[in-house]
């Protein structure tokens, strides 16, 4: 499985969630990752950079690493290449799951993804 980030431009805070994501994977790996991307995803209320940065200590890792990542952007580098490649394979909107070349648009039920990886498997 990859994960590719998609920061919606007209999101104020999709870039520095994006950044902060590859931030707490390096530092905390994937399970890091996810426990970080799933409070994001959860949340309650507006969505701000002291928000971002305590959904990544309480994923596991240094918030004071991440602010610093924020600030400097070191990770913008990596995102523009993720949006190059969504944007090259044709995906229009998140959340796209590609299964074997086939994109499954939108956040969809466990059986739409199951039958699209049986697709795959059959070809």
């Amino acid at each position: 499985m990859c994960f590719v980030h998609y920061p919606l431009p007209f999101h104020p805070f999709a870039s520095p969630a994006a950044q902060a994501a590859v931030e707490v994977q390096r530092q905390g790996g994937s399970a890091a990752f996810f426990r970080f991307h799933d409070a994001l995803f959860h949340r309650e209320g507006p969505l701000s950079e002291d928000a971002i940065v305590g959904f990544a200590a309480a994923a596991g890792v240094n918030e004071y690493r991440v602010r610093e990542a924020l600030r400097d952007e070191r990770h913008l580098g990596e995102l523009e290449r993720h949006m190059a490649l969504v944007e090259s394979l044709g995906v229009g909107g998140t959340p796209t799951t590609l299964v074997e070349g086939e994109a499954v648009p939108g956040a969809v039920p466990f059986e739409t993804l199951e039958a699209a990886v049986q697709r795959a498997l059959e070809r």
